[in-house]
């Protein structure tokens, strides 16, 4: 059991120390220790394990913090002998919050010196950098609402924007609110993202893009006898197949490069349930899926790609635009502006999921 020093180590964690939380590893998953390492910290002496899930090929490691009672065990003598192989098959059990504390479980055997350990395959560790040399960024449903203050916020960063909708004058008028704040920092790209050789077209016509924001989506309220079968596939196809489209077109090159980050707007309904919005929660449900899937994926495979996925409340429409359903909850509404800020706050921490407030999410697990 996790002394209470850990919720200490947990919060430098945040810190972008290219170390993980506790928490980020897999409940029940035995990760086979790589090797050990003691570092100097504002808390003293602490000892940090690179892992990786036990049987594994992968080449990319993480790292957590081990608890301050661990450095007794673990002395400078003990951790020598395990990096040189002389101490082998120690794994980690992480297995989740027990009490309000994280448990651990240590399995370990003592190898004798004199027999010669199997070739360990060299690890590397991928650390995320705390601000990341990401500039190209593509946002998909940048017409309004939402795609917009994404557009303008990145403009505070210093970003180049790839303006991408099917409503020209509108995407048109956000490029041009962007470049007004800094000049020829974005264009504007027309195409369907629904269309699978309209986004070979676009992926010639752009610049390498560094980060994908997939945020182009409709909305709709009905029963479920009510809504049409156009409707509902039309939803389908922006909300959830263009997602597919536009990954499996830019991941190659961003996979070639060495870098990519991918990211998509989901909702809070994706999380929950309510009336009239079975279409829309579905879409919101598959998009988390999706998005936790490729997480896992690149995490074995191209852990120089990272996911980030926004769950914003219902966001306020604009005054222009129309009001889709009345939401009787005690949450107020949010904001696009506020949540374009939490969505590009969170892409520069490679979060995985970003929540708009971000008590929400832990509030809608309690309810479910």
């Amino acid at each position: 059991m996790i002394n209470s020093l850990s919720s200490q180590l947990n919060a430098a964690n945040n810190q972008n120390n290219g170390i993980c939380r506790l928490s980020d590893l897999r409940i029940g998953v035995p990760y086979e220790v790589v090797s050990f390492q003691r570092l100097q910290s504002r808390f003293g002496d602490t000892i940090v394990a690179s892992l990786i899930p036990f049987g594994c090929l992968q080449e990319a490691s993480i790292r957590v913090f081990l608890p301050k009672r661990f450095n007794d065990v673990l002395t400078e003598d003990e951790i020598q002998k395990y990096n040189n192989k002389v101490i082998r098959s120690v794994n980690l059990i992480y297995r989740g919050l027990v009490n309000r504390q994280h448990d651990l479980q240590f399995t370990y055997a003592v190898m004798p010196s004199s027999r010669e350990s199997p070739p360990r395959k060299k690890m590397k560790t991928y650390s995320p950098s705390p601000t990341p040399s990401f500039e190209d960024y593509s946002v998909t449903g940048a017409a309004r609402g939402l795609g917009r203050e994404i557009c303008l916020r990145l403009v505070k960063e210093g970003c180049r924007i790839s303006a991408v909708d099917v409503l020209q004058d509108k995407v048109v008028e956000t490029v041009t609110m962007c470049n007004a704040l800094r000049p020829n920092c974005a264009a504007a790209y027309v195409y369907d993202i629904t269309d699978k050789k309209q986004i070979e077209a676009m992926v010639s016509d752009l610049d390498p893009v560094d980060i994908l924001v997939n945020n182009a989506g409709i909305v709709s309220s009905a029963s479920i006898l009510e809504v049409s079968e156009q409707s509902i596939q039309r939803m389908f196809d922006v909300n959830v197949m263009s997602h597919f489209w536009t990954i499996r077109a830019f991941l190659p090159g961003m996979i070639e490069r060495g870098k990519g980050h991918i990211c998509a707007t989901a909702s809070a309904a994706a999380f929950t349930q309510a009336e009239n919005i079975a279409p829309y929660t579905a879409t919101k449900y598959a998009v988390t899926g999706l998005m936790l899937c490729l997480r896992e994926e690149f995490r074995r495979a191209h852990p120089e790609i990272k996911i980030t996925t926004l769950h914003p409340f219902f966001i306020t429409p604009a005054a222009s635009s129309p009001e889709h359903w009345t939401v009787n909850s005690r949450l107020p509404d949010v904001t696009a502006a506020q949540s374009a800020n939490f969505f590009i706050d969170g892409i520069k921490k490679e979060k995985v999921t970003v929540t708009v407030p971000t008590h929400l999410y832990y509030l809608l697990q309690l309810l479910r």
